[in-house]
């Protein structure tokens, strides 16, 4: 078995695991069979703070969008990962197993969906990261001088179609999923979920 081949079970036995235990968690949590955790307050405050861990995960594209000279860009991309899989795990606590409206149903969809394109684009910047710098070992080895080294790494970046295409369905992933948390939120509000 390879490295790719033991990253990806791993990451999939991790996935279940932590589903499994969420899971496991709202069932404790919903002592009372008539009123599931996530109707409860304490219940909407596992959701607004999965929320607000999720929110950190924009940080990073703004970072890289705007230029903002916040922290390193690589703090940001790992808080991009870690608020990306553990705001998820906290909505999934909110929601736990009772889905009876469409547009909690459907928002739940899509952040799972946005959550695996995101692995699948951590799998995919790895694999791009491996080969630039099996690149760079090569061009020093060939002896060229180090800004010629950075100019053809950088053309090798941008030239990365495999990328720009998971960008292409992260984005609107992304985007839809944050359209059904707001009018799951209006939804919740207005109908004195709080």
């Amino acid at each position: 078995m390879n490295v790719l081949e033991r990253r990806i079970g791993l990451v999939f036995s991790l996935t279940l695991f932590t589903i499994v235990t969420a899971f496991l968690l709202e069932l404790l949590l919903s002592v009372r069979t008539d009123r599931p955790f996530g109707h409860t307050q304490r219940g909407h405050v596992v959701g607004w703070i999965g929320l607000a861990v999720i929110m950190l995960v924009f940080v990073h594209s703004l970072k890289k969008r705007y230029r903002l000279k916040l922290g390193t860009p690589r703090f940001w991309l790992h808080v991009h990962l870690i608020a990306g899989v553990v705001g998820p795990v906290l909505i999934l606590v909110h929601s736990g197993a009772h889905f009876h409206a469409i547009v909690p149903i459907l928002a739940m969809g899509a952040m799972a969906l946005v959550v695996i394109s995101g692995i699948a684009g951590q799998a995919i910047h790895m694999l791009a990261l491996r080969a630039l710098s099996r690149q760079r070992r090569q061009f020093l080895e060939a002896g060229l001088d180090p800004d010629s080294i950075e100019a053809r790494l950088d053309e090798l970046a941008t030239q990365e179609e495999v990328f720009r295409w998971w960008r292409v369905i992260h984005a609107p992933l992304t985007l839809t999923f944050a359209v059904l948390v707001l009018l799951h939120v209006a939804g919740t509000l207005y109908f004195g979920g709080l």
